[in-house]
C-alpha cells in the first residue's frame, strides 16, 4: 500500500474488504467505530464502511449533522449496550 498512499485509509472506496468487522457481521455481530477527528480525516467514512463497521461516531462539534454520543469535551470512555 505504501506505493499508493502513506495512509491506507485514503484509498478505501467503501467497497467490502475482508476485515474482522465484515467477517463478524456475517455471523450476526455489529461493529461500531468511534473517531476523535473530523469525518473526512483519513477518509474514515469510506474506510469504516468498507471494513464493515455498522456505525461510526464522530464528535458532535465536527459532525453536527450526524448521530453521535461524542463531544470534544468528553474525557471518559463511553460504553453502550
Amino acid at each position: 500500500m505504501r506505493e499508493l498512499s502513506g495512509v491506507e485509509f485514503n484509498v478505501f472506496t467503501g467497497a467490502d474488504t475482508p476485515c474482522l468487522p465484515n467477517i463478524l457481521g456475517k455471523s450476526g455481530y455489529h461493529a461500531v467505530a468511534t473517531n476523535g477527528f473530523r469525518p473526512d480525516f483519513f477518509n474514515s467514512p469510506n474506510a469504516y464502511e468498507g471494513i464493515g463497521f455498522d456505525k461510526a461516531y464522530y464528535p458532535k462539534e465536527y459532525a453536527p449533522a450526524m448521530e453521535s454520543y461524542l463531544s470534544l469535551g468528553d474525557v471518559g470512555c463511553c460504553f453502550h449496550r
